[in-house]
């Protein structure tokens, strides 16, 4: 009888006692059993690890590390993909949910279809306090298999099963033999994920919704800062870069990918009433930007992009005192 291939699924974990229960639930629940599931307590101050501790006294598959110290995201990976003995690497954040048939669905692909990495969609979920989520998951759904630079393309648009979250995907181990995820930085996984893809000859995905991102109003993504704005840009910026040299023909994604970070990033510095890095660093961004779009297809370009797209980079491009003003209205109204 063939023995089935051992899955790491990594959990890092800082002040989610309101959440991890259900969390760590549906891990232990999942119809794949052939787990070894890597708790990483990142010096929580709540109940969180308590909450670590009972899991693991009644399931001999968890692995619990302890932190005293609170050191982010990226060292907590770090400290999981050091230890992980599985043939193949998922991710979960604690606060999230999954279908209890993920993993054995994307394993069932990456066997299928021959491929290093399997994805699925991701379902955004408003954080209330009796959520539930009831999504079944379909029989029919086609899975589709491409190659690394189909993947890339579809990844400079971060839409639906492409999006830069490693907790979608199941990675084949040796995809991380020298990469990790950089300490320090905000935004990492967009830091990693197109290295990752990079590595892969093949990659599998299916539409079907199995991860389930719930909205925290106090979660990182949610809270702006400056720098929050200025790295981000950063990292897409670096991207950019990267891919224009390495994969010329993926240029028209390529510069959407720039188009989307400037407008978002405007945005959000607008939203938090970050005016002077508005009309100063964002500005250059978009000066950079202008540059680039002589590289593309107006026409092919505008195709990829909404109307609030187009109609922002316009105003960008016109007046950018009377974009604050549509941008401050449209937060008034909601």
């Amino acid at each position: 009888m063939k023995k089935e291939k051992l899955i790491s699924i990594i959990v890092p974990i800082y002040n989610t006692e309101k959440y991890l229960k259900k969390c760590l639930d549906s891990i232990i629940n999942q119809t794949y059993q052939n787990l070894e599931i890597i708790l990483i307590n990142d010096g929580s101050t709540d109940k969180s690890y308590e909450i670590c501790k009972k899991y693991k006294n009644k399931d001999d598959r968890i692995i619990l590390i302890n932190k005293k110290n609170n050191t982010g995201q990226s060292d907590a990976r770090n400290r999981g993909l050091n230890i992980a003995k599985g043939d193949f690497i998922g991710f979960v954040d604690s606060d999230d949910i999954i279908h209890k048939d993920m993993f054995k669905i994307l394993l069932n692909n990456i066997n299928n279809y021959n491929c290093e990495i399997s994805m699925c969609n991701i379902l955004e979920v408003e954080d209330t306090p009796n959520v539930k989520i009831d999504v079944k998951v379909s029989k029919v759904s086609k899975s589709i298999k491409i190659d690394r630079k189909t993947a890339l393309n579809e990844l400079l648009l971060d839409r639906e099963c492409f999006r830069n979250y490693p907790a979608v995907k199941l990675f084949k181990r040796e995809l991380f033999n020298d990469i990790r995820f950089p300490k320090g930085r905000l935004y990492e996984d967009i830091r990693i994920i197109y290295k990752l893809f990079e590595r892969a000859n093949n990659l599998v995905y299916v539409n079907d919704y199995m991860y389930y991102y719930i909205q925290r109003k106090d979660s990182v993504v949610n809270n702006v800062t400056e720098e929050s704005i200025l790295e981000y840009i950063d990292v897409i910026f670096e991207r950019y870069y990267y891919i224009k040299e390495k994969y010329p023909d993926l240029q028209l994604n390529n510069v959407y990918s720039i188009v989307n970070v400037v407008i978002k990033m405007s945005r959000w510095a607008i939203r938090g009433n970050f005016l002077d890095l508005y009309n100063g660093k964002l500005k250059e961004y978009h000066n950079v930007l202008k540059k680039e779009l002589i590289s593309v297809d107006e026409g092919e370009l505008i195709k990829l992009m909404t109307n609030f797209e187009k109609m922002s980079l316009y105003m960008l491009e016109i007046d950018r005192d009377i974009y604050i003003n549509v941008i401050k209205s449209l937060m008034v109204k909601k």
